[in-house]
């Protein structure tokens, strides 16, 4: 985006004046905030970072990320765990409107993230709700917002007939990989 190059040009000015004076005026005029909604992939431009995880399946590994998160970018601008929704608000409205603030979604992707029975049959259309998941990551690609694989414990990419059809694109997504005990500060 033009803003984007701009803010890094200013941060590259030769005169110390001309640069941003703080670490927030810059993310601010690197990553504005979200002020519409069109839609396209790619398109998004709020600050915030949103971790989706099954905690079956990445919990030993999710809260080491998360925790590198907040150490690098600050608590506010990490989305993490659903437990931080407030009571009796409605899940995908509020989703939706942190996915709107947010740059990017890091998928975090163990080796059962689509083997589990009781997964698969939500995934499905079969099971007794909704599959958070998912929804979350349908929701980030419906707003533009670019999500991320992490490969965690060995795991390998999902197929696009094992996903279901409204994030099938993940599949083609460019994953990282993110290891536990000493490997883990290499790949985060």
């Amino acid at each position: 985006r033009p803003s984007f190059l701009n803010a890094i040009d200013q941060a590259l000015a030769p005169n110390p004046k001309h640069r941003p004076q703080t670490v927030a005026a810059w993310r601010s005029a690197l990553l504005p905030q979200l002020t519409g909604h069109d839609g396209a992939i790619g398109t998004a431009v709020g600050t915030k970072v949103f971790v989706s995880c099954r905690r079956a399946d990445t919990a030993h590994l999710a809260g080491r990320i998360y925790d590198h998160l907040e150490d690098a970018f600050g608590r506010d601008e990490v989305f993490f765990d659903i437990e931080a929704i407030p009571p009796g608000v409605d899940f995908k409205s509020y989703i939706d409107t942190r996915m709107r603030q947010s740059a990017v979604v890091l998928a975090l992707i163990g080796p059962n993230w689509l083997r589990q029975p009781t997964v698969i049959q939500r995934m499905l259309g079969r099971g007794t709700g909704p599959d958070h998941v998912v929804m979350e990551i349908d929701i980030a690609m419906r707003n533009g917002v670019p999500v991320i694989p992490v490969l965690v414990d060995g795991a390998t990419m999902p197929t696009d007939p094992g996903l279901p059809p409204s994030i099938r694109t993940v599949s083609s997504l460019n994953a990282m990989k993110v290891r536990g005990g000493a490997d883990f500060r290499g790949d985060i």
